[in-house]
């Protein structure tokens, strides 16, 4: 009796397998955004206006800022107040900022650099 009801599952998780929707990729959202964009009326696309092209081939180094925290934008960056922290993080805000600075001394002195913010 086992054995039916685990081929009929099969068989449903197979169809679903198959058919299941897949996300679109993000180039291809934005080419949509684009052209929903383009379409809906005149007078210019606000999309032009907010995405500009990069050429990334002109970067050689990628300099990249690990962090675990998030500085909300309010009040000073050195109260530990103004910051998203886990209780364990509340003594580490000059660690973030120490980080932050160094990042960007590197950026100055190196013209063909990237600098990514990541956590």
């Amino acid at each position: 009796m086992l054995v039916p009801i685990l081929l009929l599952l099969s068989l449903v998780m197979n169809v679903y397998y198959i058919t299941r929707p897949r996300p679109l990729k993000l180039p291809e959202l934005l080419e949509k955004m684009y052209e929903k964009e383009q379409n809906a009326g005149e007078g210019g696309s606000q999309l032009d206006s907010n995405i500009r092209t990069i050429d990334y081939s002109e970067y050689t180094d990628l300099i990249v800022v690990p962090g675990h925290s998030i500085y909300n934008g309010k009040g000073s960056p050195l109260k530990k107040n103004n910051w998203i922290l886990k209780e364990w993080q509340k003594n580490d805000v000059g660690v973030y900022l120490k980080h932050i600075a160094r990042s960007i001394e590197i950026l100055k002195e190196h013209d063909s650099s990237l600098l990514l913010f990541s956590g």
